[in-house]
């Protein structure tokens, strides 16, 4: 069996087949408004499908093979008393057909996909038919056009309604412009304070924070965190900023001891490496590094961009210092070896700084994130940076196209009673570590598709 032609009757009828034959469209008519929302599953053509072609109505009365490569895209064909199924690559030359409401080709083929998948790859321009559509898990893939910021409101995101058991590999997409927001993985940290997170490599991460004053490392197992080795006390650590060095170091900067610092991870244990050195009136503080001995610093109170060098021992200012007068609470992501990401709570401005070996200066154009509270930032890839912040509660992503900044899509929204300390790192150009005081939670964050 297969896609099969229902005959249409002659005008007027003459016949008794012919009255058997407008019954059999009347009840075509039932089954394509009443028959099954997929119509592709598991390359199958689902029994009980009804299309129409050219005008003329035909029907699936068994799950009928789609032959070819697999791919978004399938190619109804008819051929008289039947029709066959196939896959195709893309959508060169079809286009939608007003009369059969349908996309076709010139022979007129019917093409069947989800318009919002062609829309995303720029197959098709617009939408003409629908803006939800359920894929073979069962899960619903949302237009981005429904989907706004009035749609989206915490009353209507609960924990009870994001559920593991609705977040699949498969539903993940492998692209990040699309929004982060699923947690899919954490472990307590009782008695959390202000944290701080750095990416030591793809499955390991530096942490501490003010009251636990720990230095610890915690390592992803695809599916899990575990506490890794022995962690290391700094007694009167407070609101501290860390950045990675290199696979096995990181450094340290904080509020309350104000100490520039370098830590050495051996697989086991962390251990302090040459001498700290003290920053006075540093404020709060933020680091990124440029490569595996300098480092940037801000500070909130005295409101300058500084680099300082590691010689192996010891640690000294290096080149002048950039003013940013009127600034507030800021965050810092590294670039490459000469540039770093800027924003914070009172310019509200995304910023690129280069720094020329012995002085800062601002590159390209800013791009205004007004309003926004106090931020943070993580690197996802070169030109890719997520943007958390007080206000918004929300993941955001932005790009760099070496001149200018753009903002890509905000993720979902990130539900908390009371806004409390946090802290993100990128282990990939898809998943983010988020730390937070709020929930004592270290957890792994996916992008998720919200258009499709």
């Amino acid at each position: 069996m297969s896609i099969v032609l229902k005959t249409a009757p002659v005008d007027p009828p003459l016949a008794n087949d012919d009255w058997t034959r407008t019954q059999d469209l009347i009840t075509m008519l039932f089954l394509g408004n009443n028959g099954p929302i997929l119509r592709v599953v598991g390359g199958n053509i689902v029994k009980g499908s009804v299309f129409q072609i050219g005008g003329a109505i035909y029907y699936a009365d068994s799950d009928t093979a789609i032959t070819g490569s697999a791919s978004d895209y399938v190619k109804i064909t008819p051929a008289g008393a039947t029709a066959s199924a196939s896959y195709v690559a893309d959508l060169s030359g079809v286009s939608w057909s007003d009369e059969y409401n349908g996309y076709v080709d010139v022979s007129g083929n019917l093409y069947i996909f989800d318009e919002g998948l062609a829309l995303s790859a720029g197959e098709i321009s617009e939408c003409h038919k629908r803006y939800l559509h359920i894929n073979e898990n069962g899960v619903v893939n949302i237009a981005e056009a429904n989907i706004t910021e009035a749609n989206i409101t915490e009353a209507n995101i609960t924990e009870a309604n994001i559920t593991e058991a609705n977040i699949t590999e498969a539903n993940i997409d492998n692209t990040y412009i699309y929004g982060f927001g699923v947690d899919i993985g954490n472990i307590d940290i009782s008695g959390m304070g202000a944290p701080a997170v750095a990416m030591i490599n793809s499955t390991t991460i530096a942490f501490i924070d003010s009251d636990l004053e720990q230095l610890r490392t915690y390592t992803w197992s695809g599916s899990a965190w575990s506490l890794s080795g022995s962690g290391l006390s700094i007694p009167g650590v407070g609101a501290p900023s860390i950045c990675a060095l290199s696979t096995t170091d990181i450094a340290m900067i904080d509020l309350t001891t104000r100490t520039l610092t370098k830590y050495h991870w051996d697989g086991s244990s962390w251990a302090q490496v040459g001498n700290g050195l003290t920053l006075i009136a540093l404020g709060n503080s933020a680091i990124a590094s440029l490569d595996s001995d300098d480092v940037a610093v801000y500070g909130s109170t005295i409101q300058v961009l500084r680099t300082y060098h590691f010689d192996g021992t010891d640690w000294a200012l290096s080149g002048s210092e950039l003013s940013l007068t009127g600034a507030g609470a800021g965050a810092l992501a590294p670039m490459d070896s000469t540039h770093v990401v800027f924003l914070d709570s009172a310019n509200e401005e995304l910023r690129t700084y280069t720094w020329s070996g012995s002085a800062w200066s601002l590159s390209g154009d800013v791009l205004s994130l007004t309003p926004i509270g106090s931020p943070v930032l993580a690197k996802l890839d070169s030109s890719h940076y997520l943007v958390v912040d007080d206000t918004n509660k929300k993941f955001s992503t932005y790009y760099w196209d070496g001149t200018k900044w753009y903002k890509e899509k905000d993720g979902l929204p990130i539900i908390m009673d009371t806004w409390v300390y946090i802290a993100i790192t990128a282990i990939s150009d898809t998943e983010i570590v988020f730390a937070n005081k709020y929930f004592e939670k270290l957890s792994l964050y996916k992008a998720v598709k919200l258009l499709t």
